[in-house]
C-alpha cells in the first residue's frame, strides 16, 4: 500500500523514473516498490533496514507496542532511545539525546497512538526476502556496524538475495554524529549510480577518501538508458509516538 502511495506521488509529480532511498521502514517501502514496478526505479539504497523480520525482531515489535499502550508519551519515546541511540552516545553525549527527545515532544504533530500501532503491524508483516532476487537495478545496502535496533545480519541476508548488490558498513553506530558524517561520505559516493550505468558486466567500485566504511561485496550492474534522473526518499526510520 505504502509502495503504491509512492509510486503514485511520482505519477503527480511527472517522475518517469527515479534513484529511491529508503531508511528503515522506508527500506521495506523501497523493497516493494523496486519489485512491482522495477521499471521506475533507476537504482535502490537499501540502509539499515530488513527484507524480513526474524523472532527477535517480531518480539521486540510486540514489546513497542505493549509499551507504548501502557506507558505515557515521554517515557515511550525515552525508553525507545535505548535502541536508536549507542551506550556511546549515551555516556559521552546525553546532552544530544535529550535536546532531541525534547524536540520529538515539542512535535505538534505528533504520531498518534493508531499510527504507531498500525506502523509496528505494517513493519511485522513485511516479508519480501524470497523475493528480492527478481530486484535487477543497481543496488546499494547499507548499515551501521553497531546498529542496535537493525543489525547488520539483515542487511548481509538482503545483500545475499539481489544480483550483484554492495554492502556498506559503517563503523560505529548510525545515531552517532560522526557515523553520520562517515553515512554521508557512503551516500556521496552513491551518486555514482545516479551517472550513466557502466557497461555490463563492469565493476562498479566506490571511491570513499576519509571515510571509515568497510566494502563487504564487489558489484556489478548493466547498462541502464538514461532518462529522468531524480531522486525519491521514502519513509523516515523510526515511529515517533
Amino acid at each position: 500500500m505504502m509502495a503504491g502511495d509512492a509510486l503514485g506521488l511520482m505519477n503527480a509529480l511527472g517522475i518517469d523514473r527515479a534513484h529511491v532511498l529508503g531508511v528503515s521502514m522506508g527500506g521495506m517501502i523501497a523493497q516493494e516498490l523496486a519489485l512491482a514496478s522495477p521499471e521506475r526505479v533507476r537504482s535502490l539504497h537499501l540502509a539499515c533496514t530488513f527484507g524480513r523480520p526474524d523472532a527477535y525482531m517480531l518480539a521486540l515489535n510486540a514489546a513497542w507496542r505493549e509499551m507504548r499502550i501502557g506507558l505515557g508519551r515521554e517515557s515511550t519515546l525515552r525508553a525507545l532511545g535505548l535502541w536508536l541511540f549507542s551506550p556511546t552516545t549515551y555516556a559521552e553525549r546525553p546532552e544530544l539525546i535529550e535536546a532531541l527527545l525534547q524536540n520529538a515532544l515539542a512535535n505538534p504533530y505528533p504520531q498518534s497512538l493508531a499510527g504507531f500501532l498500525r506502523q509496528g503491524e505494517a513493519v511485522a508483516a513485511h516479508d519480501a526476502l524470497e523475493r528480492l532476487s527478481a530486484i535487477r537495478c543497481p543496488t546499494l545496502v547499507s548499515v551501521a556496524e553497531d546498529d542496535i535496533l537493525v543489525p547488520p545480519r539483515f542487511s548481509r541476508e538482503i545483500v545475499a538475495r539481489i544480483h550483484g548488490a554492495e554492502l556498506r558498513l559503517v563503523i560505529g553506530p548510525l545515531t552517532d554524529t560522526e557515523t553520520a558524517t562517515r553515512l554521508c561520505a557512503v551516500l556521496s559516493a552513491a551518486r555514482r549510480y545516479c551517472q550513466p550505468a557502466p557497461f555490463e558486466g563492469q565493476p562498479f567500485a566506490f571511491d570513499l577518501p576519509g571515510a571509515e566504511s568497510k566494502p563487504a561485496t564487489a558489484i556489478k550492474v548493466a547498462s541502464t538508458p538514461q532518462r529522468q534522473n531524480r531522486r525519491s526518499k521514502t519513509n523516515p526510520r523510526s515511529p515517533t509516538p
